[in-house]
This record gives structure tokens, sequence and C-alpha cells, in this order.
């Protein structure tokens, strides 16, 4: 930092032995890393003349930083990962001056809008489309199985919570921005979902999606629509279970942990991986968009005459969005051996006969 305390002289021993004392909870190479990111930062703000009149310079707001993470990227091409390392650096460096909350907050969540920026930098960096495999309605069921045993610091109450957005993720193919808060402590009320937003009916619920990227660029909000299905893996069965333990208010979020702090992406993917390794699967090749895909796969291999016309409408996909290819990698093992059963039992008159009534318009 370059001003510890004004008014102790820049080369008062006393200020030598300060930075001396608080550069010895890190490693020496890691706090100049530390301090030199924070020094780079300042240069940068002094250069845009962000100073006070006597000279030093208050810590830094989300949006100064949000504009210098931009400057990183788009001017000094700097990569994500170096980035987010030089952001930590300066989180540190803040401090120790007293200032804790400059990047992160008390709850250690990267401020909202940095957040949105440093995924849209990690976003405009992919250079090929990243391999997920698919959480499909079999390993769903293997997970709810194992989920307390996989997070033991998770309450009874916890463990209900999760099983209902597991459960609704793949049913409903949702994105992990639709079940989840911003942060633990904070929610946007109008994007993400509240409790208000599920209501019970007979052997189904609705579920209202409040921000769809694609469908609420038409509507304000989206409500679907999950069946009860008498298996281990019924979404009505496990969202209604959460309702009737559920502690917040209408108007908080739906998802939260006993102490009334909110579900979030990093929470939902942390209770995935560790589910994944309890079971044995290598939780590197699987992330929360896992639930939405393998959703999908799920639907289409259910031998249910879905068509990807339909899939496109229940996934909530655009019109003109090609997306849900990427997640058909292949046609379902089921599905291709029920296409080979009827294939070997075809006559020749089911192709001549019915496939020219059917289609005459192509042989005339």
């Amino acid at each position: 930092m370059r001003v510890l305390h004004p008014q102790v002289p820049a080369g008062h021993s006393l200020t030598t032995a300060v930075n001396t004392l608080i550069n010895r909870d890190v490693e020496h190479s890691t706090a100049n890393q530390c301090w030199s990111s924070e020094d780079q930062l300042t240069d940068w703000r002094i250069g845009l003349g962000d100073t006070r009149a006597d000279g030093n310079i208050n810590p830094p707001s989300d949006i100064t930083l949000t504009y210098y993470a931009t400057y990183l990227s788009t001017v000094r091409c700097v990569a994500p990962g170096t980035i987010a390392n030089k952001l930590s650096g300066i989180q540190w460096a803040w401090s120790k001056s007293g200032f804790p909350c400059v990047v992160r907050d008390k709850n250690s969540n990267t401020h909202p809008l940095l957040s949105r920026c440093l995924k849209g930098i990690r976003r405009s960096h992919a250079t090929e489309e990243k391999f997920r495999f698919d959480i499909t309605v079999p390993r769903l069921g293997a997970m709810l199985s194992i989920l307390s045993q996989a997070n033991p610091e998770l309450s009874a109450v916890e463990v209900t919570c999760y099983k209902s957005v597991l459960t609704n993720g793949v049913y409903n193919m949702c994105r992990v921005s639709e079940m989840s808060a911003n942060s633990t402590t904070f929610v946007d009320k109008a994007r993400r979902v509240l409790g208000r937003d599920v209501t019970l009916k007979d052997s189904e619920y609705g579920y209202k999606i409040r921000h769809s990227k694609t469908m609420c660029k038409f509507r304000q909000t989206v409500t679907v629509t999950a069946h009860a299905n008498g298996t281990a893996t019924c979404p009505d069965a496990h969202v209604s279970a959460w309702l009737q333990v559920r502690r917040l208010g209408p108007d908080d979020p739906m998802h939260h942990h006993d102490d009334g702090s909110h579900v979030t992406r990093d929470r939902i993917a942390k209770v995935i991986f560790k589910c994944l390794s309890h079971v044995g699967w290598d939780p590197k090749g699987y992330d929360t968009h896992s639930m939405r895909s393998g959703g999908c796969l799920s639907a289409l291999a259910s031998g249910s005459g879905m068509t990807i016309a339909t899939l496109k409408i229940l996934g909530r996909w655009s019109e003109g969005s090609q997306v849900h290819w990427r997640y058909l990698k292949s046609m379902p093992a089921g599905q291709l051996a029920r296409v080979h059963a009827n294939m070997g039992n075809l006559r020749a008159g089911d192709v001549t006969g019915n496939h020219r009534a059917e289609f005459r318009t192509r042989f005339d």
C-alpha cells in the first residue's frame, strides 16, 4: 500500500517494522506479489486522476475494480486467471490497512458487479467448448441416495433443501441461476426465485422463473411445471418436502440454510462435487449446468415421443438456438436399442406401403 498511516513518515523505522510484521502471514514472495498488484492498481488510478486532494487514495470501489479488470483484459490482454490472482492480491493488501471488503464482502463473496464482469472475461477467453458430463435421472438417483453421507456438514433440513434443488434442476432443465441467490446474503428479487414463486397443486407444482436469458426477452416471467412420478427422484415429492420445512418468508429466496443464508451457485456446486466423489465419479467432468443438460438428455431418452421442438420449449431455448445439440452428443443407448429392435421387425410392406403413404410426395 502506498500510504499505510499518513501521520508516520514513510522512512520511519516503525513503518518498516509494521510492514515486516504484516507480511509474515504469507510467504515473502507471495506478499511481494500482492503488494505489487496493489501498486499496479494505484498507478492506474493515479493516471486517471482517482486521488484525493491530499494525494492519498481511497479504497477502490467495486465499480473501479470492474473497470480495472476490464482494462487488464481488453487493453493489457491479461489472462482471466492472472486477473483473478491480481484481485486477490489487492484484497489482501487492502485488508492489511483495515479494509477487508474491497473485492469480496464479509462473507467472502465477490461483489455482484465485479463477479459478472469476471464471468464475462472468462467466457470471452474460452477457445473451445468445455466437455461436460450430464447428470441424467439415473445419476441423480444415485446422488440423492448418498447426499447426506457425502455432505455430513449439512443438517437434515439442508439435505432436504438440496434434494429439492437437484431434482428440480434436472426435471425442469433449470440453469443454476434460476434456482439460487446472488450470494449468501444478497438476492436480486426481480431475477431470482423466491418462496412465493413455487406453488403446490395435486401431484404437481408450478415453478416461476423470474428471469431466463431466452424466454424472458418476450415476457417477464416463465412458469414451468413438474409432475409427480412416484420414483425416488420424484421432483414433486422433494419440492413438497422442502416447502414443509422451509423457514424463510414468501419474499425471501426459495432455498436457504438453517442459519438463513442463501443457497448459491458455489454451494450447489460443492454439494454436487461431493456427491459425485462419494459415488466414485470424477467431479472434474461435471458442473452445475450438468443438471440442465442431463434433464435434456433424460427427456429425449424417456421414450415419450419427445421431439426436438418440444424439447426446446421445455428447456426454454429460443427458437433459433442450437445450444441443445451440444447436449445430445449421441442418441441415448436405450432409445437406440428400441430403434434397432423395431428395424429388425420391419416387413417389406412397412417400408414400401406405410412410408409411401405418409411421404407420397417424396416418391411421386
